[in-house]
């Protein structure tokens, strides 16, 4: 992880990443869980940029967001956080401009 941004973006996936990485740090969770070496990877990037952390999985089930809630209350405690609880997938949108409008508004 890069200080490349101010904003880095969890996503489930590879696509979801790279989609999201043309404009933001971001990385890939690989499934739906924060692993103990990523939760160190994601607070010691935030520490070192006092970035915000984005978390934005695919949320395509009710076991995915609470997952997702679980992520951001895990890492709202030490960092500044945001969850996205929208249906759209970052690797199914066109313009960076969508993939932006929606970590702007945070949802």
């Amino acid at each position: 992880l890069g200080p490349e941004t101010s904003t880095l973006v969890l996503t489930e996936d590879y696509l979801s990443a790279l989609r999201c990485s043309r404009q933001y740090s971001a990385l890939p969770l690989m499934g739906t869980s924060l692993s103990t070496e990523n939760f160190k990877r994601v607070t010691n990037w935030s520490k070192s940029t006092q970035g915000r952390v984005v978390v934005w999985l695919d949320n395509d089930s009710p076991q995915v967001i609470h997952k997702a809630k679980n992520i951001y209350e895990r890492l709202n405690l030490l960092v500044n956080c945001t969850l996205i609880l929208t249906t759209k997938e970052p690797k199914h949108l066109k313009n960076d401009s969508d993939i932006a409008e929606i970590i702007t508004d945070g949802n």
